[in-house]
């Protein structure tokens, strides 16, 4: 029978062991300040940018009491919680025991995040050696996250030898890790020391499970949640009633997002201002409450101007990782030319907000170029007149209609027109006679002899008689 004092250490090492339990739970579930402000322990430290995105997006927390701790080594359990947690369920093909059946499943019990363990398990995502004597409060080693890692994204591996690896000190890990650490290297997740080693047998900080996290953001594999992360650049920002706000603008249009209260600002890997970062291209991350919490700056708005105008219709517009414009110019040629990030349409009756998309095919526009780059797409107001060519004087082109306000009776220099039969396709030129559609731009409506012919259409041409 127990004495009064071994029953009162039990109880307390039972209320101890259910506190750290629930703080465990609290670092990695409880919502939790995302700004670096609010990380009192962040301030300069090398993962400050990485744990903010992190965070942000809900993939990583700090502590109750707003610190995050980078240099705290994490344990087995909250490495493959948090690694679950970025990358999303993974089913390995490979694997086709159910989880409700597995040995190793009924097994292998943690105190919290058992779906994940269970669903690691299932998937063979955890190394046997781990498996077999799994401590979930064991320091994760860097090796061990590595090999993690490479089995939740199904990375390729090959042999265990690490000749073709960079990294000078793979013989220091388990032979069976070093074909998953060398390939989890090559794709750029992890990476090593400046000095070229892994140090596979060291423990893995929370700074550095953030930077790995921030990496899976960066390049694809991370599950994020849904319209929480957007890039443009932003042209401007305002005050209002309830938040500030700010303009981001992309080749899709743009849109107004208003600012978190907390929200912190990138450039360079180091905090900045959101005026610093103006006109920059940006990465944006709601939090959710759906405002901008982490801001971080990409690419610095260039300096460049025009050195090139072409002036033509559009045929396609293509939108995706890059954009692309393909117009038919005043010589009937096609051109396609890459789309900036930062090009802009300039219209009054053209809302930005439409984007690229809402360039018809047809439409004229002058497309302004840097670098071979569109930079600025101005749509043209025209105009159209149906008539019959009636003769030509010197550059002019008379047209047989009466000439008015509304309708001009000739054409100047209208040899610099593109001419074009009734299918678009191009024509040799004009014949007295023809009857002809002319697209113009009327820069003075109030004024005669302003018009430019754009493309004359030869509608029908009289045969001619032998």
């Amino acid at each position: 029978m127990l004495g009064y004092k071994q029953v009162w250490k039990q109880e307390l090492k039972l209320e101890l062991i259910i506190m750290l339990t629930a703080l465990s739970v609290l670092m990695f579930s409880a919502p939790a300040p995302a700004s670096a402000a609010a990380f009192t322990d962040l301030q300069g430290h090398w993962s400050c940018q990485a744990v903010v995105r992190d965070a942000t997006l809900d993939l990583i927390t700090g502590y109750p009491s707003g610190q995050f701790m980078p240099d705290r080594p994490v344990s087995l359990l909250e490495s493959v919680v948090l690694l679950s947690k970025a990358c999303g369920p993974v089913q390995d093909s490979r694997q086709k025991t159910s989880t409700a059946t597995s040995p190793a499943h009924s097994a292998l019990q943690v105190p919290w995040g058992q779906s994940y363990i269970d669903s690691a398990v299932a998937n063979a995502i955890i190394p046997q050696d781990l498996l077999s004597a799994f401590d979930p409060d064991a320091p994760a080693t860097r090796g061990q996250v590595a090999v993690m890692l490479c089995r939740l994204l199904q990375l390729p591996v090959s042999g265990p030898s690490a000749a073709n690896s960079a990294l000078t000190d793979l013989s220091a890990a388990p032979p069976d890790y070093i074909p998953y650490i060398a390939a989890i290297s090559k794709a750029g997740l992890i990476e090593g020391y400046s000095d070229g080693s892994f140090a596979p047998q060291k423990s893995i900080t929370r700074g550095e499970v953030a930077a790995i996290i921030a990496r899976l953001i960066d390049l694809g594999w991370a599950q994020l949640p849904a319209n929480r992360r957007a890039e443009g650049w932003i042209r401007s920002s305002s005050s209002g009633k309830k938040a500030q706000a700010l303009e981001l603008v992309s080749l899709q249009g743009a849109k107004a997002i208003n600012l978190s209260p907390s929200v912190t600002c990138f450039a360079g890997g180091k905090e900045s201002s959101l005026q610093d970062i103006m006109g920059d291209r940006v990465e944006l991350l709601l939090d959710s409450a759906n405002q901008a919490a982490c801001i971080s700056m990409l690419e610095q708005h260039p300096k460049t101007s025009t050195n090139e105008t072409v002036r033509g219709t559009i045929k396609t517009v293509a939108l995706g990782v890059e954009g692309y414009l393909a117009i038919s110019d005043l010589q009937c040629q096609e051109k396609n030319f890459p789309i900036a990030w930062n090009a802009v349409i300039e219209s009054k009756n053209k809302s930005q907000a439409a984007g690229f998309q809402s360039l018809q095919a047809g439409a004229y526009v002058d497309v302004s170029l840097a670098d071979g780059k569109v930079i600025k797409v101005v749509p043209l107001a025209t105009k159209q007149v149906s008539a019959k060519v009636q003769s030509f004087t010197g550059g002019r082109l008379l047209l047989s209609t009466k000439v008015s306000k509304n309708q001009p009776g000739w054409f100047n220099y209208w040899d610099r027109a593109r001419v074009v039969d009734s299918n678009g396709d191009s024509l040799g030129g004009v014949q007295a006679g023809d009857s002809i559609k002319v697209t113009y731009l009327d820069p003075d409506p109030g004024q005669i002899d302003d018009e430019i012919p754009l493309e004359i259409a030869v509608t029908s041409r009289p045969t001619s008689k032998s």
